[in-house]
């Protein structure tokens, strides 16, 4: 089946997304990258008040259930272009 098949089953009622066209971005190449970054962070800053609780909840189980072990897992990955990133997890 074919992205244009597809299209009109799922974005029925919803012309606006047909004329959406990835060659008429407004930015490009490093103000692209910039406006991405900050709107990623604003969006994680604006999800603190959810987040921040669940995470402290995770970390006081980890510690309640087993409270010798670590509660963040540090793991590193090969990240894109082949860089390394370090993942941090409960």
């Amino acid at each position: 089946m074919t992205a244009s098949a597809i299209r009109p089953v799922l974005w029925s009622g919803h012309e606006w997304v047909d004329r959406i066209r990835p060659e008429n971005a407004v930015l490009r190449g490093r103000p692209y990258v910039i406006a991405k970054r900050a709107l990623d962070v604003a969006l994680v800053l604006a999800a603190a008040p959810i987040w921040v609780p669940v995470a402290v909840l995770c970390a006081l189980w980890i510690k309640i259930d087993d409270p010798r072990s670590r509660i963040m897992f540090t793991q590193t990955r090969t990240g894109k272009g082949g860089r390394t990133i370090v993942m941090h997890k409960f």
